[in-house]
């Protein structure tokens, strides 16, 4: 009699090919997370699966490099690409929110090193290395010396008078409007539905799913008082364009997301998704 297949390593077979495929399409869509890869492959597989599929060694870890083992938001690439996904901005990004405490937002390089996978460290090492020197770091990110040894930081972590740290965190692209007009209107949060759709389409094109962005990012994109912001919001919703949906499932919520997120009807509305794509 022929055994039955091992579900967990049909799973990892199967997102092995479908990681090549994203491969082959490149931009945003390689590399991607584990959870993403997991969801374009079998979007039912539950986590636990999709975490022992991801360490079978065979099947999937002489294939594939996952930044991080047993998380599935670390991001994956083949092998052959290391260095590809070493510079990945979305990894150093992603390393310095786990490295971050609520007592401490600041890590060295070394710290950050030392929360990849064994055959990242050297490589991923020498990418942020590479991207302080060159000024090429994330617009997210920063950095400055504290006792002769230079950490990085999240922007939105700066704490100013003002709307300053917000701004300088906000996503820049070429078709942007001028940095004074962008400073007038932060404030007064003019134009607010047209901003907004401009913001929710730039980081829809970062996002784990299609038409389904944090609100963390989304205040940080749109830098505006937060009454303002969520009254302006929930015109949109009202008026059909945008709808919100709650963290359910989720584990571990970091206080960012709480501190961003709408409570409504002993929910925390933390997602937004578009209505009218």
């Amino acid at each position: 009699m022929i055994a039955k297949k091992d579900v967990a390593a049909e799973l990892a077979e199967k997102m092995v090919q479908v990681l090549e495929a994203q491969r082959c399409l490149g931009g945003d869509d390689y590399p991607l997370t584990l959870r993403r890869l997991a969801e374009l492959t079998d979007a039912s597989a539950p986590a636990a699966l999709i975490l022992k599929a991801s360490t079978l060694r065979k099947l999937f870890t002489d294939r594939v490099i996952v930044s991080k083992s047993k998380q599935l938001d670390a991001l994956v690439a083949l092998v052959e690409d290391a260095e590809r996904l070493a510079a990945c901005p979305a990894l150093l990004e992603y390393v310095l929110r786990l490295t971050r405490t609520a007592s401490n937002h600041a890590a060295t390089v070394s710290q950050l090193k030392d929360k990849v996978t064994l055959k990242l460290k050297k490589a991923f090492q020498q990418a942020i290395t590479r991207q302080i020197d060159q000024e090429s770091l994330p617009r997210t990110l920063g950095w400055l010396i504290i006792n002769r040894s230079k950490k990085l930081f999240l922007l939105s972590d700066l704490h100013t008078c003002g709307q300053m740290a917000k701004v300088a965190a906000q996503p820049v692209d070429e078709h942007d409007s001028p940095p004074e007009r962008q400073s007038a209107s932060a404030g007064t949060c003019a134009d607010f539905a047209e901003r907004f759709d401009q913001a929710f389409r730039r980081l829809e094109q970062h996002a784990r799913m299609p038409n389904f962005v944090s609100l963390v990012d989304l205040r940080w994109a749109l830098p505006c008082e937060r009454p303002t912001f969520d009254a302006e919001l929930r015109k949109l919703r009202i008026a059909g364009r945008y709808t919100l949906s709650a963290a359910e499932g989720r584990e571990g919520i970091r206080p960012e997301e709480r501190e961003a997120g709408i409570p409504e009807d002993g929910a925390l509305l933390l997602y937004v998704s578009r209505k009218q794509p």
